[in-house]
């Protein structure tokens, strides 16, 4: 989906893909894997002394912390290491993996080169490869030896050798390699090109197809969709386009945007200056920006309704509305509206967001550099319940963190009943079953129930 054309403040740290190891730290619940063997239970990063291990959800500890660099660990990403060492393990590089294959093989470095290793610590793979990348989807991992990219199964075994420049992860039975300077193409499993003639530069920007029917790919400066085989379903000839959302995608010629069904013609023709994709306020809308007005077409395109300035989409029934002009304190006029364009709160705070659907947090200046917040139901009353001491952020597994007037943070239901005491200094979101929690130089995983199963000391 295309960003919202609403201008916000967002702080978005990207990692870069470390030269020892590029494992996806996936989230939310197992996947099937591409050899047809559910995911194992996630694991959980720790370190100690500056080396990496894993744990279970249950605190048990699946791979001694003794690694130069576990899975997706940033090792190299310079924000990581502008930081000093005890640092380190509170950034947010702890997270989750959701290892693939049968037998749940996670990457790791050493001394510079990396190898595989299995819960419980046997490496498989001993450290020989100046890099891998990714999982097992599909029984096979990336490797690296002598500048060169092949892959492995399982049991260790070179199944591809050695001989591309350049290569992505199996997914789906395929993997995207670069055969040569200006030539890419499709493997399958065994090695074998599936594409004739080869691309002549990468065209997809996650280096693989995705799940859907179509992929979003570029060529030449242009822009198509490639079908699951890797060939082009849609031409490349659109400047821009977004992903399909129930039949229709973005795409923009000659500076307009309009939608595009599956077969590349134009469903809703490109007059607009900018959108976003459908699905939001609902599956069969979208927004759109004619001008200086935004608003909401429907399925056929019709408009049902423009106003001046901008609107964002949330996660609740109402939608965030920036009228044009400043307060006298200088900040934005925000306010919400609900789907037909009706002011249901009136554009006076600095900024809104929603908290969890069916709450939205709005700031108000009350002076040059000063500040409230109020919060407001999905009908626009004021909840006077909730104080400016609940800093109220988005729910995951039924909870939230929230904000002590002594600036300690815990955990609260979504009734507002705290369920872990705002004890921390910093607290991380739920994942999969813990949440990731900082009290001074100790930094600990968390149950639901706020119990600690597993901590580190941090010097």
């Amino acid at each position: 989906m295309r960003p919202s054309f609403i201008g916000a403040a967002a702080l978005v740290i990207a990692l870069l893909q470390p030269p020892c190891i590029s494992l996806s730290a996936e989230t939310g619940a197992p996947k099937q894997s591409g050899t047809g063997v559910i995911a194992a239970t996630p694991m959980f990063l720790i370190v100690q002394d500056g080396k990496w291990g894993l744990i279970d959800a249950t605190g048990k500890v699946v791979i001694e912390p003794k690694y130069d660099q576990l899975g997706g660990i940033p090792d190299e990403n310079p924000f990581f290491q502008r930081l000093p060492p005890a640092e380190r393990g509170k950034a947010v590089f702890l997270d989750v993996m959701h290892p693939s294959g049968k037998s749940q093989l996670i990457p790791f470095c050493q001394k510079g080169l990396c190898g595989v290793v299995a819960p419980g610590g046997t490496e498989v793979i001993p450290p020989r490869y100046e890099n891998v990348r990714g999982g097992f989807e599909d029984g096979r991992l990336a490797v690296r030896r002598g500048g060169l990219w092949g892959f492995v199964n399982e049991a260790g075994s070179e199944v591809i050798a050695p001989k591309f420049l350049d290569a992505c992860m199996f997914h789906g039975g395929v993997a995207m390699v670069q055969i040569a300077a200006k030539q890419w193409t499709l493997i399958d499993v065994d090695g074998h090109s599936v594409i004739d003639p080869p691309w002549t530069e990468q065209p997809i920007d996650s280096c693989q197809l995705s799940d859907e029917p179509l992929t979003r790919a570029t060529q030449d400066g242009r822009w198509g969709f490639l079908d699951r085989s890797g060939h082009w379903a849609i031409p490349p000839t659109f400047e821009r386009v977004g992903s399909f959302h129930d039949g229709l995608a973005s795409a923009r010629r000659n500076g307009k945007w309009g939608f595009i069904g599956a077969s590349g013609s134009w469903v809703i023709d490109p007059t607009f200056d900018d959108v976003d994709e459908f699905g939001c306020p609902s599956n069969d809308s979208a927004i759109v920006r004619v001008g200086d007005q935004s608003g909401v077409i429907n399925g056929a395109g019709e408009v049902l309704f423009l106003l001046p300035g901008r609107i964002q989409c949330t996660q609740g029934p109402l939608l965030v509305y920036v009228k044009y002009g400043l307060s006298k304190y200088g900040t934005l006029l925000t306010g919400l509206i609900d789907r037909t364009g009706h002011i249901v709160v009136e554009p006076k705070y600095a900024s809104f967001s929603d908290k969890y659907p069916g709450m939205y947090q709005a700031v108000l200046a009350v002076g040059r550099g000063q500040s409230e917040y109020v919060y407001f139901d999905s009908a626009g009353h004021v909840l006077s319940n909730v104080t400016n001491d609940l800093a109220f952020k988005d729910f995951h597994e039924g909870l939230a963190i929230y904000q002590s007037p002594s600036g300690k943070r815990g955990f609260i239901d979504e009734t507002g009943r705290v369920v872990v005491e705002a004890v921390y200094d910093r607290a991380f979101d739920y994942e999969d079953s813990l949440a990731r929690v900082v009290q001074g130089d100790r930094v600990s995983y968390i149950d639901h129930a706020g119990h600690v199963v597993y901590s580190m000391l941090f010097r």
